[in-house]
């Protein structure tokens, strides 16, 4: 029931900012689908003064990843404000940066892997999105009904979607 209670004012909370007026500035506008190209075949290669053609999906993955931190990082700026619905704007903006991120690695990677390799790697990832949920919902109930329990429960998640990332480059070649 508690869970239900965190997670349902979280939702409310952000909706809730994202209703609100936003004229806090261009950090607040940070959107992951413009920073992170839909495109994993179009990425461009890692090295502007070298123009030749990236070498492998491993340099596609860490493109991704490294355009997808500047836009988080970019993101939290915003939550340096103080101000709660800052905070929770910005941990709702950086989630979903990671997320679009998350999922781009884990396109290549179903690309790349073999389907046996595929398979661990999905039962891997299974029990990681359990242990995220419960690791947000965590940080979410150590600040019981407060506001700030929604910047918790979204930054653990940003955070470790984020971490994820870099693990998920490892398994390519």
């Amino acid at each position: 029931m508690k869970d239900r209670k965190c997670l349902l004012m979280s939702l409310i909370m952000i909706l809730l900012v994202f209703v609100g007026c936003k004229d806090n500035s261009d950090v607040a506008d940070v959107k992951p689908d413009i920073i992170i190209s839909n495109e994993i075949a179009d990425v461009p290669a890692a090295d502007s003064d070298n123009n030749a053609a990236m070498k492998s999906n491993k340099d596609k993955a860490k493109v991704i990843y490294d355009e997808a931190k500047k836009a988080y990082d970019k993101a939290g700026e915003l939550a340096k404000s103080g101000i709660t619905s800052d905070m929770v704007e910005a941990t709702a903006n950086q989630y979903e940066i990671a997320d679009k991120c998350l999922n781009d690695i884990w396109a290549i990677l179903k690309e790349e892997l073999s389907a046996d390799d595929y398979s661990v790697v999905l039962e891997e990832q299974r029990a990681w999105n359990k242990t995220k949920e419960d690791t947000a919902k965590q940080a979410c109930d150590e600040y019981g009904e407060c506001s700030f329990a929604t910047v918790a429960y979204s930054d653990t998640l940003a955070t470790m979607t984020m971490d994820r990332c870099l693990e998920l480059i490892l398994y390519l070649e």
